[in-house]
């Protein structure tokens, strides 16, 4: 995660989908949410290990076998499932205010 973190600190405040003094250039509006798709996307790919171990865990005994229910296990669900939140909220938000190009569509998707 740190690394993530790092490097979307030094990306430019022109690719921030909610900087509000760039949000009327329709020449990069797809490409700042498209960029953030493709964070969280990244992050989900590399917690998605953990949330699914912890499920697999849920299931085999039942929610009395929680492993690790505090710890760096419980932050890399979290930190998986809220990408994934921010996600479909972003697409939905970038559907309701732009229209779509085939690109957009295919990045959507």
């Amino acid at each position: 995660q740190a690394p993530l973190d790092a490097w979307r600190s030094s990306i430019p405040s022109y690719f921030d989908i909610h900087n509000p003094e760039l949000q009327a250039n329709d020449a990069l509006i797809l490409a700042r949410y498209r960029l953030s798709w493709r964070t969280w996307n990244l992050r989900i790919i590399l917690f998605r290990p953990t949330v699914l171990r912890w499920a697999a865990s849920l299931w085999a005994g039942g929610p009395q076998n929680d492993p690790a229910t505090n710890g760096p296990d419980e932050k890399c669900r979290t930190l998986c499932l809220e990408s994934a939140r921010d996600t479909i909220a972003s697409i939905s938000e970038y559907m309701g205010g732009n229209l779509t190009s085939r690109l957009g569509s295919w990045y959507m998707l």
